[in-house]
């Protein structure tokens, strides 16, 4: 057998998505020269993409024993502990590949992720602002810079740093739209607006720039279309936790604070339903309080990193409207909603729904954007970002109309977006009996 020629044929099928064929490629040759170095660390690599990361762990450990001298390897190890929970090895190899090769992009940007997610965010802007010189057309490495200055509000470069992302062309992991909406947020309408119109030329039926580019213009609508938010929250799924923590984002926290009060003295809830519930960043803060946690949201996506929480008893991909209709009469005994009816303008047929299968106690607990000043008609409004506010009028009514009534609120800075505190309400909403 030509080692050479069959190790160049399992990376041509690995990078051709043929990953039994790669897999029978670097075998044949790892059973010919057990410590052929490439093939060690090539086969490593495929076993943690196809979800194997341990057996990748212990391939590319082996390689770098073969050569210390190959920086892909390093870096590609680093990513292999940080998917293993190892994020103090997963460092010292990004530092190895960095040592070996000074100019290794990709090196500088999985570990310029890493050092924002530990908390050093300024050496993460330096990690990855050095990424960006070395490959400045990665438009993932300007959005993990983007998001970066944002956690830092530096609201400027956050804005240019976004452009670059649209302007390059994404990685298909990414979402124009996301970054779209977030010039708006900063202040930029009109280049935000420049690149939904561009992107929707390429695409003129998707929903998800037809909202955006609604919301820009002020045009009016009741909801966010269903197929929106499942796109929208699916392309950047992996991003979400690290954009929150940039906007400084508190509802899960303020949220689970009135879960504690509310339920402070009751027995355990049995049924517990989290509308919205994203990647589960509010699932372990209210557990304890849970006999039974059931997750529900439109995002595939999102609701994969909500099952790795392990919080939830179940997780359901449906709108939360039809969920609800779907359930028995006073079966649940505590529903909670983090920045998630912010999606939808009118929210009477959800509170209709909500009394309905709200127990006798029980209790939705859940935030809203106040629409402050805005005095909308209606008594929502869509915003530029693509979200909606209520006034505090419309929450009344719409409350009351539904048999139900507020039975506690306050106000509360949500999160930051531009230098700004976003102000919302946290309300408990229960029967008015009770």
């Amino acid at each position: 057998m030509n080692v050479s020629k069959r190790l160049k044929a399992g990376m041509t099928a690995h990078q051709k998505g043929r990953h039994v064929i790669a897999a029978e490629a670097y075998r044949s040759v790892l059973k010919v020269e057990p410590e052929n170095a490439d093939a060690l660390h090539f086969f490593g690599l495929l076993m943690h993409q196809v979800g194997d990361t341990e057996k990748g762990i212990t391939a590319v450990r082996k390689s770098l024993a073969v050569n210390s001298e190959n920086a892909a390897a390093h870096c590609n190890l680093g990513s292999m502990l940080l998917t293993a929970r190892k994020p103090g090895e997963a460092a010292e190899c990004y530092r190895a590949a960095i040592a070996v090769d000074p100019l290794h992009a990709e090196t500088y940007r999985n570990f310029g992720v890493l050092l924002r997610r530990i908390g050093k965010i300024n050496d993460a802007i330096e990690t990855l602002e050095q990424a960006a010189q070395l490959d400045g057309n990665n438009s993932d490495v300007w959005h993990n810079l983007g998001i970066s200055y944002l956690a830092t509000e530096r609201l400027d470069d956050a804005a240019e740093a976004f452009e670059k992302c649209v302007d390059q062309g994404l990685n298909p992991e990414l979402n124009a739209v996301w970054h779209a909406r977030t010039l708006c947020a900063l202040g930029r309408d009109q280049a935000a607006l420049r690149h939904l119109e561009r992107h929707l030329k390429k695409h003129p039926d998707d929903p998800v720039t037809l909202h955006h580019i609604a919301s820009i213009k002020g045009e009016a609508s009741d909801k966010v279309p269903e197929e929106y938010v499942r796109i929208h929250f699916d392309s950047f799924s992996k991003s979400f936790d690290d954009a929150l923590h940039a906007l400084k984002y508190r509802a899960p926290e303020l949220v689970a604070e009135d879960v504690a009060a509310w339920q402070n003295g009751k027995p355990t809830a049995k049924c517990v339903l989290d509308l919205g519930c994203g990647t589960g960043l509010c699932g372990p803060l209210i557990s304890e309080h849970c006999e039974r946690l059931i997750g529900i949201d439109l995002s595939p996506k999102m609701l994969m990193k909500a099952a790795d929480v392990e919080a939830y008893h179940e997780l359901h991909e449906e709108e939360l409207v039809r969920f609800l209709a779907a359930r028995e009469d006073g079966s649940v005994d505590l529903a909670i909603s983090a920045d998630t009816l912010n999606y939808l303008g009118d929210l009477s047929a959800l509170m209709t729904e909500m009394a309905r299968t709200l127990a006798p106690g029980g209790a939705l607990i859940a935030t809203f954007e106040d629409a402050g000043d805005a005095r909308p008609e209606t008594g929502y409004l869509l915003q530029n970002h693509g979200r909606y506010c209520h006034s505090r009028a419309y929450l009344h009514q719409v409350i009351s109309d539904a048999g139900l009534s507020i039975a506690h609120n306050r106000e509360e800075v949500l999160r930051r977006e531009a230098k700004e505190d976003v102000k919302g309400l946290i309300l408990t909403i229960a029967h008015r009996e009770s």
